[in-house]
């Protein structure tokens, strides 16, 4: 008997070895670095004390001011979205920035140099980094608990409002983190660390007062929340949230893939998230439709929604075109050896025009899918998503275009040069062809749509919806106008 239970004794030995040392991998030492200098630092330290400041001082001044009826009639509400905004400076502005900083002072320093040839993967190194700054944002969530207990109790809000603002904090936390760390490995230079620092305070800043705003319109409709536990609104909601998180997830691997070597196939992971990102946006924008939530403005809703995706994919598709075209001997090993499977997973070859063609793809795909779903509800709108599909495929080839011949002047221009150039040709296309002729008197164009103005997009895709007879000559030269750019490329 003593053998048996010593026997059974060492089996579990290396059972037990084996998950700790599984555990030790995902808690890498960059977590427990990172944790340690994160809520010792001076920069935290400094947060936290204001944030339990300015809340001490929020409850005794709405409690003086509402004195005394605060006793009889409900203040929870006036209460909380004081809370909420104080939470929001730390949660959304501060951390991400803290987060932003250490992923930079790590490329400056040429730390990740030296984690290259260390066991640590890019995607751990990431890993520790978003969860480190988690670590903090629920150290400044444990501030908001008895804040969150005072407002219930004064009344006039219920806990499933608490728990919609709560998690609405959460996901908008992890999104800022996952955008602060990509901008931090785009800004491989001096200058770009400049332009990536304001970028990203303008995208938080923006991002607080969305933020704000939804906040204030749950508690001015709690009705809304209430519909959407009940499922009635349910749908929209949770789309909208699968957006979030699979924005957040493509951000974390786009990072992740700008601190892996080059010898390793650095895009495969980010467009896989890249199609379970588009999934999730064409979803959303089509909640409302099968949810039958607004009835009254459903065409406009879809209109709108195909602006929202087309933006989002020139976005993306303008860092795409940013890929290196070179191959390892190691990613070549590792594409597929048979034609037709190479035709299939094609679109994880990392590379310039592979990107290009991903993007476009991905945007038809995505349009065309918005335009049958909406044909299924009696809205015709496939003429705006194929000129939609155009317009894209048009600026971002001719954008990829001048960015191969910024590259092949200056090999390190990367990401930030890329999407300079398509914004470069989206105004030229847009604003300068149109309004410099016109200010000299040199086009005849009066107020009336002409295929002069062809390449101004808005007004083309205006044209297209308030004069439906005219879709065959625009979609017919915008045809004419791409297929070149498409070749070209």
């Amino acid at each position: 008997m003593s053998v048996a239970s010593s026997a059974k004794a060492a089996d579990r030995g290396p059972a037990k070895e084996r998950a700790t040392r599984d555990r030790s991998d995902w808690i890498n030492p960059i977590l427990v670095k990172e944790s340690r200098q994160a809520i010792r630092g001076h920069g935290f330290v400094w947060t936290f004390g204001l944030l339990l400041l300015c809340v001490w001082g929020w409850t005794v001044a709405g409690i003086l001011v509402n004195w005394p009826s605060i006793r009889f009639e409900p203040y929870g509400a006036e209460l909380l979205i004081g809370y909420a905004t104080i939470s929001i400076v730390p949660l959304i502005i501060v951390i991400p920035f803290i987060a932003y900083r250490s992923m930079l002072d790590e490329q400056e320093s040429n730390t990740f140099d030296l984690l290259s040839i260390a066991t640590i993967t890019p995607n751990q190194i990431v890993r520790g980094k978003m969860v480190t700054a988690l670590m903090q944002s629920i150290v400044c969530f444990s501030v908001m608990g008895p804040c969150l207990a005072f407002t219930y109790l004064l009344g006039g809000i219920d806990l499933r409002q608490i728990a919609a603002i709560v998690f609405l904090l959460m996901v908008s936390t992890i999104v800022s983190i996952a955008v602060a760390q990509f901008l931090a490995t785009v800004a491989f230079h001096s200058l770009l660390s400049v332009f990536s620092s304001v970028a990203l305070i303008v995208v938080l800043l923006f991002c607080a007062w969305t933020v704000i705003n939804f906040i204030v319109a749950m508690l001015d409709d709690p009705g809304y929340v209430i519909d959407t536990l009940h499922g009635r609104h349910f749908s929209v909601v949770a789309s909208w949230y699968a957006v979030a998180f699979a924005a957040a997830s493509v951000f974390l691997s786009a990072a992740a893939a700008r601190l892996t070597p080059p010898a390793m196939n650095r895009s495969a992971s980010v467009r896989k998230r890249l199609v379970v990102f588009t999934a999730c946006l064409a979803a959303a924008i089509l909640s409302p439709l099968v949810d039958n939530s607004m009835p009254a403005f459903e065409k406009e809703y879809l209109e709108f929604g195909m602006w929202v995706f087309v933006v989002v994919w020139t976005v993306m598709g303008s860092l795409l075109i940013a890929e290196r075209d070179e191959l390892s001997p190691r990613v070549r090993r590792s594409l597929p050896a048979n034609p037709l499977a190479r035709i299939v997973w094609g679109w994880t070859i990392p590379g310039s025009g592979t990107g290009y063609l991903f993007a476009v793809a991905s945007v038809f795909a995505g349009l065309l899918i918005l335009a049958g779903v909406g044909e299924l509800y009696a809205i015709e709108r496939t003429d705006l998503a194929i000129a939609h599909g155009l317009y894209v495929t048009f600026y971002l080839g001719l954008g990829r275009l001048l960015f191969q011949r910024i590259r092949r002047r200056y090999p390190g221009a990367g990401f930030a040069v890329s999407l300079l150039a398509v914004a470069v040709i989206l105004f030229v296309g847009n604003v300068a062809l149109l309004v410099v002729p016109l200010s000299a008197g040199g086009w005849s164009i009066g107020p009336e749509y002409s295929l002069y103005a062809i390449l101004c997009w808005p007004w083309s895709i205006d044209e297209l919806r308030t004069n439906p007879s005219r879709s065959t000559d625009i979609l017919l030269t915008l045809a004419g106008l791409t297929t070149p750019v498409v070749l070209l490329n």
